[in-house]
């Protein structure tokens, strides 16, 4: 018993600064948290924020695309969402002579929204706790592969019975490590179209420099329409559709923020790790990040240098230079920031104490006592195969190179005669090479191959590229020049006709496909199996282990970690201390851009309208005591998938929009530190500002409902 007091207390203290933290599910709300929510400020009800039978704020905070959020903010169906979420779509509707990233883009008029082809918008329409049904036929007896076989059995006739006879769509989501599923219906609508996206002066100021950190002036937002059918049901895109009418628009508030006032964001995070133990935090800083940042530094710096050459490279590759240099600072960040708090000693301390219960009867009978020893171990063996799968996925299957050598695999393996196939095979080639700079891809392919076999253990080298190494002298040159010269990667014109001829036992000794194939073998025949069976064994220990903790914690309330369904994180406007001498203020101003103005770094240069109307004092409504605010900070617990979340005031009011933390809190999705992990939030004052004052597009703001208490 005196272990359990002792841990009672521990845990009290362990916990106690961690009030703020979570990704709350919105059932947990009224049970536990809209209390603590309350006393912070928070007006509304559980009710107000997630209902079924009534309009709520979920029904105003779809998913954008497949990895962000966004928000509702009029009656007309406008869609608010960040400039980076929407990055791809901006691009795809760009080209060297109507250059919508560089320039921006306003409808003058709905007839000259643009639609956007492979959008995809998703409301949530109810989460229900199905459990006891989905877990109905597993028993501990079970291997961890035939537990899954009987999950997913269930689960499929779980989301067949939620999408009979309706147009939803329909998924079974787990939670705490697999000790609780919920079923998730989406409403999903694929008429999008672009409305406003400002400069990328203004969209992306400060670029990657400014990425990931504080203090940030960047307006980073896009606007969007959804569009339904007259029935005012998710439709195809059609002219005759018509802007949809939300359950719930979210009304913006132009009372401004201060310090101390209570936050809210809702949307979809995508993946956290809040409840692993210490060596799996050592593996993520010593093994996952520290390789994947290596490898994709590398990968950018031959990206910027033919960028920097060419305006049209720069179009080509913009979305993917994003993509790669976003979450290259993050793990960058994630891997300082979880050293300098010290987290994996923080977490073994944890475990002693957990350790110690693992002796009491009640504890012993019921989880054995040697649960994190055998967690442990296992995250030891995993190390290995992390590594490998590290560079598999970063450096290999990253390689366009080695992504063409799949395609002519699948090319081969279901080869046909049929005119319809050869002429669908010939466009997804031309689209591939469309696609990509082969003097890029060339460089990058060589870059990664060396990378993958200087890093990685000999038992998992690709045969093919190891036997033409060391057949030119071990000269990667040499090798890879070798390589290209016997591939129909730089030979568009002659594999397309091989294509339409029907000629396919050409493309049998295709080095890439040969190359895809060894290094798919690699994995299989040498890591495979273990590297399945011990992640087999981690989801078992940790499942327990959740289990675990829940059972000597009965006092704490667990939120499951993130895996991109609705959540609610909440806090305050709040700067930071990050260390002695350095504090962050709360919130930034149009001074500050233009301070930052630099006409020689293309992440610093202004556009014009915004200089000329700093230089007037012309803020409009949206300025407040003689200056314009661009970003604030706030203690909100966010991950990846926040992007483009709304940022709530205490009556549900839109003040901000989330699109980044700061770099010294990126390890938040494994460890959130209340003094220093922040969310970087875009004002919504100034967003309103670029639309009207710099897009003149004041028929924008009409649309919306401002509020002004």
């Amino acid at each position: 018993m005196k272990y359990l007091y002792a841990l009672f207390f521990i845990t009290i203290f362990y916990f106690k600064s961690h009030a703020d933290e979570g990704l709350w599910l919105p059932y947990l709300l009224q049970k536990y948290t809209l209390e603590q929510m309350q006393q912070k400020g928070f007006k509304l009800s559980a009710e107000d924020i997630y209902s079924v039978n009534n309009a709520s704020l979920k029904d105003a905070v779809p998913i954008f695309g497949g990895g962000c959020t966004s928000a509702v903010i009029s009656q007309e169906g406008l869609l608010l969402t960040n400039h980076h979420c929407g990055f791809g779509e901006i691009r795809d509707l760009s080209s060297v002579d109507h250059d919508y990233l560089t320039n921006g883009f306003w409808a003058t008029q709905r007839e000259n929204e643009l639609p956007c082809t492979g959008l995809e918008v998703s409301f949530l329409v109810r989460m229900e706790d199905v459990t006891e049904r989905v877990l109905k036929n597993v028993n501990a007896k079970m291997s961890e592969k035939q537990r899954n076989l009987a999950i997913q059995t269930e689960s499929n006739l779980i989301i067949d019975e939620a999408e009979k006879e309706s147009h939803f769509e329909a998924i079974v989501k787990q939670f705490y490590n697999g000790n609780e599923y919920y079923l998730v219906v989406n409403e999903i609508f694929k008429d999008i179209r672009l409305v406003v996206t400002p400069p990328i002066s203004i969209g992306k100021f400060g670029g990657d420099t400014d990425n990931w950190v504080w203090p940030r002036h960047t307006g980073d937002f896009s606007l969007f329409r959804i569009y339904a059918g007259k029935d005012n049901k998710p439709n195809d895109y059609s002219p005759s559709n018509i802007p949809y009418k939300p359950k719930k628009n979210l009304k913006i508030s132009m009372k401004g923020i201060k310090e101390n006032d209570f936050t809210m964001v809702l949307g979809y995070p995508g993946t956290t790790r809040e409840y692993i133990t210490s060596k799996a935090v050592k593996n993520i800083i010593e093994v996952e990040d520290f390789n994947k940042v290596m490898i994709r530094r590398a990968i950018l710096d031959i990206y910027e240098k033919y960028m920097n050459k060419s305006h049209k490279i720069k179009l080509q590759y913009a979305t993917e230079h994003a993509s790669i240099a976003n979450y290259w600072k993050k793990w960058l960040g994630e891997m300082e920031g979880l050293k300098k708090c010290g987290v994996v000693n923080k977490k073994q301390e944890f475990q002693n104490k957990i350790q110690k219960q693992l002796s009491v009867d009640s504890v012993k009978q019921k989880f054995g006592d040697k649960i994190i020893e055998e967690i442990e171990l296992l995250n030891d063996q995993n190390s290995e195969y992390l590594l490998l799968e590290a560079y598999l996925d970063e450096a290999i299957l990253r390689s366009k190179v080695i992504s063409y050598g799949k395609m002519i695999a699948e090319l081969l393996q279901n080869k046909s005669f049929d005119g319809k196939w050869k002429e669908e095979k010939i466009q997804n080639f031309n689209n591939f090479f469309k696609s990509i700079n082969l003097d890029i891809e060339k460089e990058v392919f060589q870059t990664t191959t060396k990378l993958y076999f200087d890093n990685i253990p000999e038992k998992y080298q690709n045969k093919y590229i190891q036997d033409l190494f060391l057949k030119n002298k071990k000269d990667w040159d040499k090798t890879i020049g070798k390589f290209m010269s016997k591939s129909f990667f730089l030979k568009q014109k002659e594999l397309i006709q091989i294509i339409q001829d029907g000629k396919f036992e050409k493309l049998s000794s295709e080095p890439a496909m040969l190359a895809f194939h060894d290094y798919v073998s690699a994995y299989k025949d040498s890591a495979s199996a273990e590297s399945q069976r011990i992640k087999g064994q981690l989801n078992n220990k940790q499942r327990i282990y959740m289990n675990l903790l829940k059972f000597i914690q009965k006092d704490r309330v667990f939120y499951p970690d993130a895996n991109f369904t609705f959540r609610v994180g909440y806090g305050k406007v709040e700067g930071a201390k990050i260390k002695d001498g350095l504090r962050y203020d709360y919130y930034t101003s149009l001074e500050g851009i233009i301070e930052k103005e630099d006409t020689s770094v293309l992440d610093y240069k202004l556009m014009p309208k915004l200089k000329e109307l700093f230089n007037k004092g012309d803020y409009g409504k949206y300025g407040f005591n003689g200056e314009l605010r661009v970003c604030f900070l706030a203690s909100n617990h966010t991950s990846g998938g926040n992007s483009g979340s709304p940022v709530l005031d205490a009556n549900g009011n839109l003040i901000g929009l989330n699109f980044d933390r700061c770099w010294e809190g990126t390890m938040s999705d494994i460890y959130y530190d209340p003094d220093i992990c922040r969310n970087i939030v875009l004002d919504i004052r100034y967003f309103l500002f670029v639309v009207d004052k710099v897009c003149n597009s004041s028929y924008l703001v009409d649309e919306m409902n401002l509020v002004y208490n």
